[in-house]
């Protein structure tokens, strides 16, 4: 039960604080959308919490136990976790959301195409260092999302100049 109980906190805590971040990393611009990005982990989203629900004996009013209760409430938390949490990236308005990972548009240095659909982004990680991701865009979104990085790369290029000459 405790294990349960563990799983429960640990899913719905990064679940709610997921929903923070998307709160404040602002509105989507550009995401890349197809029914196995949208629509079929919602729907295994929905069955994990409706089967979770069953599990805590809720629906058929008993019996009641703590271990029915406890594994319940976590397959609960871990559908609201997956309900949240997103595969791709979610270029938003102040920045890049990549699973629970927030990118701040100051933060991304530039990009590259890898492959006719694969993108590599470079960003600026913790303590200065260089990091970057993979990501794939569909041909027909390739312009969108060229368009998108090309200005806010250009909108944060002169801040990163400044601090590059004042730390130098």
């Amino acid at each position: 039960m405790g294990l349960y109980t563990l799983a429960t906190g640990f899913f719905i805590g990064n679940g709610a604080k997921l929903i923070t971040k998307k709160q404040r990393a602002g509105n989507i611009e550009y995401m890349h959308r197809s029914f196995w990005i949208d629509v079929a982990p919602n729907l295994i989203a929905a069955l994990l919490v409706a089967y979770g629900i069953y599990r805590t004996g809720i629906l058929t009013f008993g019996p009641f136990t703590g271990i029915g209760v406890s594994s319940g409430l976590s397959l609960i938390g871990f559908g609201f976790f997956g309900w949240t949490v997103r595969i791709v990236p979610e270029f938003r308005e102040r920045g890049i959301l990549i699973l629970d990972q927030f990118i701040e548009w100051k933060r991304v240095l530039a990009y590259e195409w890898i492959s006719e659909e694969v993108m590599t982004i470079d960003y600026m990680g913790e303590k200065d260092k260089i990091c970057e991701f993979n990501t794939s865009i569909p041909t027909e979104d390739r312009k969108i999302v060229e368009q998108l990085l090309g200005r806010r790369i250009k909108e944060h290029e002169k801040e990163r100049k400044k601090e590059l000459r004042e730390a130098g």
